[in-house]
């Protein structure tokens, strides 16, 4: 008595070359091509976000050196735009009290008037 087994062939999502599957849910020929099929997924978000990722790192740097260790200080808006503050970029927001806080990582900025800000390590 002869099985008659239907081997099916599919595409490599990475490469399109035909390969068989060893399991149903494989979509690699290979674990190298899955590797490097993550590692350009991984890059392309990456680059996708690095405008807001690089002027989040750059603000929480600039809060982190003017507060010096201190929990909270008021700077004027002109003095962080100097120094290289972009206003339009957070992560969250928190309201604390009267004042709605702009996240940036564990520190947050808030308008206490039309030229003053207060930055606070939460």
């Amino acid at each position: 008595m002869t099985h008659n087994i239907n081997i099916m062939q599919i595409k490599d999502i990475l490469t399109g070359e035909l390969f068989t599957q060893k399991k149903i849910t494989q979509k690699f020929a290979n674990r190298q091509n899955q590797i490097r099929y993550n590692n350009l997924k991984a890059q392309k978000k990456r680059i996708e976000k690095s405008f807001i990722d690089k002027s989040l790192d750059k603000n929480r740097t600039i809060i982190m050196n003017l507060l010096n260790g201190e929990k909270s200080i008021i700077k004027h808006k002109e003095f962080l735009l100097g120094a290289g503050f972009h206003l339009g970029v957070f992560s969250f927001q928190k309201k604390i009290g009267e004042l709605l806080f702009s996240g940036i990582y564990e520190f947050g900025i808030a308008k206490k008037d039309e030229t003053h800000f207060q930055l606070i390590r939460f």
